[in-house]
């Protein structure tokens, strides 16, 4: 009876560990390479790359949330779990979260779906995240491309980029309400 009271508990605790972290941290998936955002770096300004998904990367693993809010910070402890930001209109980087710097806000869309990661402050929140040549991580203006999209998986999960994303959907206009 003592024995079976010490097992639960030990299990208890290993589920509730596992659950929490595998919930909160994810991929960030690039649609055109398939490859996942990965922080190199703790030092400040640190490049951003794309690089092959991999569980034990863990600067792969990103939060949906800065400690503030409208951000994404990696899951690194060994990095000091920096924030995405951009240090000039088209590099984007790692730094430390600091809800004072707006090039540390962005807009993306939730996991299991497709969209841009947009910055909320450089050419007036028109810069989005891209793949460039080399792998690094850049910004340029937001155009719709495949390029330019990301998909937000949990970690683990080798899903690629949906088919019908590929294709740049049209521009959807709002319709002003008529007096």
């Amino acid at each position: 009876m003592r024995l079976k009271t010490v097992f639960l508990m030990v299990g208890f605790c290993a589920m509730s560990a596992l659950s929490s972290s595998a919930m909160a941290q994810l991929w960030a998936k690039n649609c055109a390479t398939n490859m996942c955002l990965d922080a190199t770096t703790g030092a400040v300004n640190g490049m951003v790359q794309v690089s092959d998904c991999a569980e034990y990367k863990i600067a792969q693993q990103w939060h949906q949330n800065s400690p503030w809010g409208q951000g994404l910070q990696n899951a690194y402890e060994g990095f000091g779990k920096p924030c995405l930001d951009m240090n000039s209109e088209t590099s984007v980087v790692t730094n430390a979260c600091n809800k004072a710097l707006q090039a540390q806000s962005w807009t993306f869309v939730a996991n299991g779906q497709v969209g841009t990661l947009q910055n909320g402050y450089w050419n007036e929140g028109n810069q989005c995240a891209v793949v460039g040549d080399d792998n690094t991580v850049i910004a340029a203006k937001c155009d719709g491309s495949i390029a330019q999209n990301w998909y937000w998986v949990n970690v683990g999960d080798d899903a690629s980029c949906p088919e019908e994303s590929r294709m740049k959907l049209p521009t959807q206009r709002m319709k002003l309400p008529t007096q």
